[in-house]
C-alpha cells in the first residue's frame, strides 16, 4: 500500500510515525522540516 504523495513513515523519539512537512499545528513532535 502506498502512500498519499507529501506523506512518508519517519521516526519521532524511537517510533515509526506518519509525517508530513509543515509548521506544526498542535505540538506534536518534530524532525527538522517533517512532523
Amino acid at each position: 500500500m502506498s502512500l498519499p504523495e507529501g506523506v512518508e513513515r519517519r521516526a519521532f523519539d524511537g517510533t515509526e510515525r506518519f509525517a508530513t512537512r509543515g509548521e506544526p499545528v498542535y505540538g506534536e513532535p518534530t524532525d527538522g522540516p517533517w512532523r
